[in-house]
């Protein structure tokens, strides 16, 4: 499996961790298994660290179709949603998730984007 979803008791948060090749179907997979995840321990923060994967060429198309699956799951919508990306990182990979970034805006969502796990935790925990 090329992702990992847990819940972190500590920071009450729902941590994905993606490795190597991903694709949008990988992503709704792990998006939903967050949701789950976010709805049985009724946390509303996701930490979603990229930093380690690398996006599967794909049509436009399927980012369009994470998108809009991702605003239509009410536990993911109404959440804090912190990314973690190396600065470096593939431009498919960063447009699926500019893409992201703007459906969950239209729709008043907290989406932020890092390069460090810390300052993505931090900003999860303290809303600033």
């Amino acid at each position: 499996m090329s992702y990992l979803v847990h819940a972190d008791e500590q920071h009450q948060l729902v941590e994905v961790v993606y490795n190597g090749p991903i694709t949008v179907s990988t992503r709704i997979c792990a998006m939903e298994d967050g949701a789950l995840l976010l709805q049985a321990r009724q946390y509303a923060r996701v930490l979603v660290d990229l930093s380690a994967a690398t996006a599967a060429p794909e049509p436009p198309e399927a980012n369009n179709a994470f998108a809009t699956r991702m605003a239509q799951r009410p536990r993911m919508r109404d959440s804090r949603l912190a990314y973690v990306t190396r600065p470096d990182m593939h431009a498919t990979l960063l447009a699926a998730h500019a893409l992201v970034g703007n459906v969950a805006s239209t729709r008043h969502a907290e989406l932020r984007h890092f390069h460090s796990r810390d300052e993505a935790l931090h900003w999860l925990l303290t809303g600033s």
